[in-house]
């Protein structure tokens, strides 16, 4: 222990030693004046060179990281705000992408509704409304990838709900393929019966109000409707959507100028607020035929037909029936 000591001590004096070597040594530098001629000697320490250069170092390498560092930052920030741009971008597709998807199911719900009556009309037994909702459990989607984590919890969401409905979706695709190949083992068709059954459209149009509950646009209460609206100019053609017979044709308060059709496995149908009624009572009826125009008579504010469906009384939504495209 004693040695090291004595090591140290000597390592010491050497150092100190050399310091006052470069202390007591110098450098001189003759600077000459411009004006005069004059020459001065300026001397300065190798010890003070060194500090000298030594500070000059450290300031030079904190400055190299500081502006490292700054660069950095920058980097870091242009890519933070790319990824801000190309994530808002990537929300805008994925809220097209789900409004694509939700119309699909539209479409989709509207082709089983259809092939319902394809079956009813083959005698076969129709679909259940929970079969064609196609429930659907949870999301499959596995939030664990880096990328995946960094996404915003709303955006996450909406991946979810859209992989929802492209799951839904596909299992109504495949149901209806199903229902379709039932359908077509079947027996053929009947002719006579698939002309009873309303599949048509009495008239094209835009559809202002559907089947169900709704705020009376008279009133403003709460009501259920028991057809649909069926906007259209006054004067446009409306057609018998199924072979029947007339049960009524005049004019009521409520309902204006009205046509009551009735056809065959219990179905009538209803046809209001006309302007002109070309078919008389007791009158049969073709599918097709034109049977009145569209009219604003009766309780109505604007020009439009009421078109209603009724089973054994009831009333039935009436897209239930149509299959005809427009």
């Amino acid at each position: 222990m004693k040695i090291i000591l004595d090591r140290g001590g000597f390592l010491a004096i050497i150092f100190i030693d050399m310091l006052k070597k470069l202390f007591s040594k110098y450098i001189t530098f003759m600077v000459i004046s411009d004006s005069n001629g004059e020459v001065k000697n300026k001397k300065i320490s190798y010890g003070t060179l060194l500090v000298i250069s030594l500070a000059l170092f450290i300031f030079i390498s904190f400055f190299i990281y500081i502006l490292i560092g700054y660069q950095k930052d920058i980097v870091k920030e242009d890519k933070y705000e790319n990824m801000v741009a190309e994530n808002i971008i990537l929300k805008e597709k994925y809220r097209n992408l789900k409004k694509n998807s939700s119309r699909n199911q539209k479409i989709m719900y509207n082709v089983l509704n259809s092939i319902d009556s394809l079956l009813i009309l083959n005698n076969l037994p129709p679909t259940s409304e929970a079969i064609k909702e196609m429930g659907i459990g949870g999301t499959t989607k596995n939030w664990d990838s880096e990328e995946d984590i960094m996404l915003e919890p709303s955006l996450k969401n909406e991946i979810e709900d859209i992989s929802t409905m492209i799951t839904k979706t596909e299992a109504r695709i495949d149901f209806a393929k199903t229902m379709l190949t039932k359908i077509k083992n079947s027996d053929e068709l009947d002719k006579k019966m698939w002309d009873s059954v309303p599949t048509n459209w009495p008239v094209y149009g835009w559809i202002t109000s559907g089947y169900g509950f709704r705020h009376s646009p008279m009133t403003g209460e709460r009501e259920h409707h028991h057809g649909i609206d069926i906007a259209q100019s006054v004067g446009a053609e409306v057609r018998s959507p199924a072979n029947g017979k007339v049960i009524y044709a005049g004019y009521g308060k409520y309902w204006g100028k009205t046509i009551l059709i009735k056809h065959s496995y219990g179905i009538k149908t209803r046809y209001a607020h006309l302007q002109n009624i070309n078919v008389g009572l007791g009158e049969k009826v073709k599918k097709g035929q034109i049977i009145g125009t569209v009219g604003n008579t009766g309780n109505s504010n604007g020009p439009h037909l009421h078109y209603e469906v009724r089973v054994y009384g009831s009333p039935v939504d009436p897209m239930k029936y149509i299959i005809a495209k427009k």
